[in-house]
């Protein structure tokens, strides 16, 4: 079948790199499209903040042109940066990537939503055949038994959680306990941005003051401005969220003015790739400054509970796996045997579809393979 996943996420490259590779969707678009232009009629692009992943049916070196042309990047440069995976291995890496356990939060929910939302941009634009739906759909289920029969989801913590933990220990080790600091969050109507608005909500001991640019924000306690008037706002901050999908700075270092702001500790955060604060703001006097690179250290101290369960989450992934590959094996041998004589036998018939069920993959490969002979010598 030739299925492979080509994949670049934050273990193997680094933030200015994995920026290249974050495509709009327009960028895409043209992806998929330049794809099927050029023979490989299957393919998905899953692209996060901490991960850019194509999958598909074909040759994956052929895919690995494409993508390098469309992200604008040497095919050296990628080359020395991606994963790539075929067949079996491809299969378990989109099976652990769907069931966030690639992500740097173990067990995190949210990529199951991004998986989804991949697979059916490919569906939209044609670009999902029966082989490419076959394998995400087996990934989706494969996730949600994982989720379901372990503690992954229940201790789950996102980026954005993550980060509104590290907005409250900023302000309680900078602000007396008498008063409530205040955080201005820029992009808080996008996911991230709005997870890290109600975890901070929800906390209750900080004045919150969020951009509002295309979608509205109703959440009550909430000073909404106009995404516009965001410097106006940055003295009055303790902290500055950003976490918007803006191709260029939300905050600009040269649009500020840092000799009228108040000299006091201020943090920084970063939540986007590519990058929406000018990391050129680290020059302010008494200023931190935190990208999304830096939670994996903060994700590490979250994953005890995921860990104990870990094993038992990698058996029901082989599992799933090896009915995965038995279906897709058994699907692409049964054209080899249609209007055979071997077909034609009832008994014959019921027994393959018995075999299969009860088989493992490896032994169902071999019985096909010795069915094929069969067939090859009648």
């Amino acid at each position: 079948m030739g299925f492979y996943a080509i994949s670049l996420n934050y273990k193997s490259a680094p933030l200015s790199v994995r920026e290249k590779l974050t495509l709009s969707l327009e960028k895409q678009e043209s992806l998929l499209e330049n794809l099927r232009e050029n023979g490989l009629t299957q393919a998905a692009y899953l692209t996060t903040c901490n991960r850019s992943e194509l999958y598909g049916v074909g040759d994956f070196h052929d895919a690995l042109d494409i993508l390098a042309q469309e992200a604008d990047i040497p095919r050296s440069m990628l080359l020395a940066y991606v994963f790539t995976y075929e067949d079996q291995r491809a299969i378990r890496h989109l099976l652990r990537v769907t069931a966030g356990m690639e992500s740097m939060v173990f067990g995190e929910d949210e990529i199951l939503r991004q998986s989804k939302e991949a697979y059916n941009f490919a569906k939209e634009h044609g670009m999902a055949g029966h082989e490419l739906n076959m394998i995400f759909q087996a990934a989706f289920q494969s996730a949600k038994r994982i989720k379901t029969e372990t503690r992954l989801s229940k201790s789950s913590v996102s980026v954005a959680t993550l980060a509104a933990a590290g907005v409250r220990k900023f302000l309680r080790e900078n602000i007396s306990s008498e008063s409530k600091g205040s955080v201005l969050i820029i992009g808080a109507g996008g996911d991230t941005g709005n997870k890290v608005l109600k975890d901070l909500l929800s906390y209750g001991d900080s004045q919150i003051i969020a951009t509002e640019h295309r979608r509205h924000i109703s959440n009550h306690g909430v000073q909404v401005i106009p995404y516009e008037d965001r410097y106006h706002y940055i003295n009055q901050a303790d902290v500055v969220v950003s976490a918007t999908k803006s191709p260029h700075y939300t905050l600009s270092y040269a649009m500020m003015a840092p000799e009228e702001y108040e000299k006091k500790p201020r943090l920084f955060v970063d939540l986007a790739v590519p990058s929406d604060i000018d990391s050129a703001v680290q020059s302010m006097e008494d200023t931190n400054y935190l990208t999304i690179d830096a939670f994996e250290a903060i994700a590490a101290e979250n994953q005890q509970i995921k860990l104990e369960d870990r094993q038992l989450a990698e058996e029901i992934l082989e599992e799933c796996l090896d009915e995965t590959c038995k279906a897709v094996d058994f699907q692409s041998f049964l054209p080899r045997l249609e209007g055979s004589s071997i077909l034609a036998d009832q008994s014959l018939r019921r027994f393959i579809f018995h075999y299969k069920d009860a088989s493992n993959k490896d032994e169902l490969r071999s019985f096909l393979e010795v069915l094929s002979r069969m067939e090859g010598e009648r």
